[in-house]
């Protein structure tokens, strides 16, 4: 993000292998969060009840399918 690499951990999961349509397929889902100001995106403005537009935290999920590829 904005040309700064940070390695980040991710929760994963296995939900399972299926034979669907001639081809077998693994699903994995994946789920961390990251501070939006670690790279750099500090932009923010405050609503009039008081509160911010824009939380620091970022909530990053992924839902991942995976198939064989016969040949």
């Amino acid at each position: 993000i904005k040309k700064t690499t940070k390695e980040v951990t991710f929760d994963a999961e296995f939900n399972g292998i299926a034979n669907f349509m001639k081809s077998t397929r693994a699903g994995f889902s994946a789920t961390t969060k990251i501070n939006r100001q670690d790279f750099g995106i500090a932009f923010n403005a405050v609503v009039e009840a008081g509160g911010l537009v824009v939380d620091d935290m970022v909530k990053i999920v992924l839902e991942i399918e995976a198939v064989k590829v016969e040949g």
